[in-house]
């Protein structure tokens, strides 16, 4: 097995299979075919081309662009175009907004540190608050925030919106990533 000229070559019984290769997007092929929207915020491509398709195609959406057969995430590409390189971690908004590429707007950051950055409660909250659930007695709520992937109590209070707060104020001296 060996690659010659952008192909797969796989001898198997005496006969030659020859496999091409998926091009993969590199910092100079992200360079060449897409062009940066620097003035305008949250958009990091106003024009893609890309050979052998047809120019009233879009082949950018607001979080995926599609390059060389394979679709990308926006960010992931920007940081690419911007750095040269794939980013090893994930990428992460800094103002919460996926749809705002700037370089500026991006960071690199671990599963555990971009967890630090949630902004909403998760869908399945029996309160809709973030860092809150509903204690075992009716009518009270309890605080919590995770630390080091473990749940931390802060607290049971008569009013969800003040557990709210004691978890707000426990984010932000306790999640360095987060930017509530």
């Amino acid at each position: 097995m060996q690659i010659q000229n952008g192909n797969l070559v796989v001898e198997v019984e005496g006969s030659t299979m020859t496999v091409p290769l998926p091009e993969v997007a590199t910092a100079a092929k992200v360079k060449a075919y897409l062009v940066p929207e620097a003035y305008r915020p949250g958009r990091l491509f106003v024009s893609v081309t890309v050979p052998g398709q047809p120019e009233d195609v879009p082949a950018c959406s607001q979080d995926l662009v599609e390059l060389l057969g394979k679709d990308y995430n926006a960010h992931r590409l920007a940081w690419l175009y911007m750095y040269g390189v794939w980013p090893e971690k994930l990428v992460d908004h800094i103002n919460g907004r996926r749809d705002d590429n700037r370089i500026g707007n991006l960071r690199e950051l671990s599963n555990t540190e971009n967890q630090q950055n949630r902004r909403r409660a998760a869908r399945h909250s029996s309160t809709g608050l973030i860092g809150v659930s509903q204690g075992r007695r009716e009518g009270t709520f309890r605080a919590h925030i995770t630390l080091n992937r473990e749940r931390q109590f802060l607290g049971h209070f008569s009013d969800p919106l003040q557990a709210q707060q004691a978890y707000i104020n426990a984010k932000r001296c306790l999640h360095p990533f987060g930017t509530i």
